[in-house]
C-alpha cells in the first residue's frame, strides 16, 4: 500500500485577476476569465524554492518527521529565472530544508503534470524497495506573462507550492490517501505548435486523458466520488468532461474562483481541500487528472 499523508501548501497573495497588469489594460479580457470562473489569483514575490521550502518544513511538522527520516526527493518544477537556476534552486532549498544528503530528483517536462509525474517517480522509488519515505512537492511561480495568462489567454496563474509524504505508513493527521492506481499517457504534436490546430491539440489532450482515466479505474473498488482536474476555466473544464463523460458538477473546481490555476499544485491542493472541505468519508474515492501540453497523468486516490 502507498499512502499519500500529511499534505500541506503554500500560496501567494490572493490578488484580484483585474489587477493583472494585461486585464487591467484590458477590461474586456477581465470580462471574459470572470465569467469562466476565475475571480482572485495568487501572487508571490519569493522564489519557487523558497515556497516548496516552506510547504516542505510545513509537511514534516505535520508528519513529525525529522529530515533524515526522508530517504529521497521528488522535486516538481517548471519554474526558473536567471537570478535562481534549476541547480542553485535545488540547493538552497536543500540547505533552507536541512535535506542536504537526501537525493533530489526533478520533473519538470509535464508541465502542469509535474505533479502527478513526479507521484508515479516517487511511487516507483517506493515499489522497488530504493526508498522508504519520500518528500514529494511541487512548485511554481509565473516567470512570464504567458504563464500568468496561460492557455492563450484563457487561463489565469496562480503561484504556489504543495509537498505530502509518500510511504507505506501514514503520518500525521487526517485526511490522508491510498494510491490505487496511476497512469500516464503523451501527446507530443501539442508541443511547440506541431499540432495542426488548438483544436487537434484539445482532442489529442482529451484521447490521453481517454487512456489514463479508463488504466486507473479499471478495478476500482466503488464508483468514482469527485474528479480533481486542474484549475481550467468552466469552459475548458465543460468541454474536456463532455468528451469524457463527466459532468462540472462531478469536478471539484471550488478553488478556481479563489486561487486560479496553480499549475501542478492543483493536483495535491485540490485532494486535500475535497476530501477536507466535503467531509470525505472513508473509503471516498477520487481520481486526479492533471494535464500538461505534451502529456497527462491521472491517479486514483482512496481516503484513509
Amino acid at each position: 500500500m502507498l499512502i499519500a499523508s500529511s499534505i500541506q501548501y503554500v500560496l501567494g497573495e490572493s490578488r484580484p485577476i483585474t489587477e493583472i497588469p494585461e486585464l487591467a489594460r484590458e477590461p474586456k479580457h477581465a470580462r471574459f476569465l470572470e465569467e469562466r470562473g476565475f475571480r482572485s489569483y495568487r501572487l508571490s514575490h519569493l522564489e519557487p524554492w523558497e515556497l516548496a521550502a516552506a510547504a516542505t518544513r510545513r509537511t514534516l511538522d505535520v508528519a513529525g518527521l525529522r529530515p533524515d527520516h526522508i530517504s529521497r526527493i521528488v522535486y516538481a518544477s517548471q519554474s526558473t529565472t536567471a537570478e535562481s537556476g534549476a541547480g542553485e534552486a535545488v540547493g538552497r532549498f536543500a540547505k533552507l530544508t536541512d535535506l542536504v544528503t537526501q537525493p533530489i530528483v526533478g520533473v519538470c517536462l509535464g508541465e502542469c503534470a509535474n505533479g502527478l509525474l513526479a507521484l508515479d517517480v516517487a511511487a516507483s522509488y517506493i515499489e522497488a524497495g530504493r526508498a522508504e519515505n519520500v518528500l514529494l512537492l511541487t512548485t511554481d511561480v509565473a516567470q512570464r506573462a504567458s504563464d500568468r495568462l496561460p492557455l492563450r489567454g484563457s487561463g489565469v496563474g496562480g503561484d504556489g507550492a504543495a509537498a505530502c509524504i509518500l510511504s507505506s505508513q501514514r503520518f500525521g493527521e487526517k485526511p490522508s490517501f491510498e494510491l490505487l492506481a496511476r497512469a500516464e499517457a503523451a501527446h507530443h504534436l501539442a508541443r511547440a505548435g506541431l499540432s495542426p490546430s488548438p483544436t487537434k491539440s484539445f482532442w489529442e489532450l482529451c484521447v490521453a486523458v481517454q487512456r489514463c482515466i479508463k488504466s486507473v479505474c479499471a478495478d476500482l473498488p466503488r464508483p468514482v466520488d469527485k474528479w480533481l482536474v486542474n484549475n481550467l476555466n468552466h469552459e475548458v473544464a465543460g468541454a474536456m468532461g463532455s468528451v469524457l463523460g463527466i459532468t462540472r458538477e462531478e469536478m471539484y473546481l471550488e478553488n478556481l474562483p479563489k486561487n486560479a490555476h496553480v499549475f501542478a499544485a492543483d493536483q495535491f491542493i485540490n485532494l486535500v481541500d475535497w476530501a477536507t472541505n466535503s467531509n470525505a468519508q472513508s473509503g471516498s474515492i477520487a481520481v486526479g487528472i492533471g494535464t500538461g501540453q505534451s502529456v497527462c497523468a491521472t491517479a486514483a486516490w482512496r481516503v484513509l
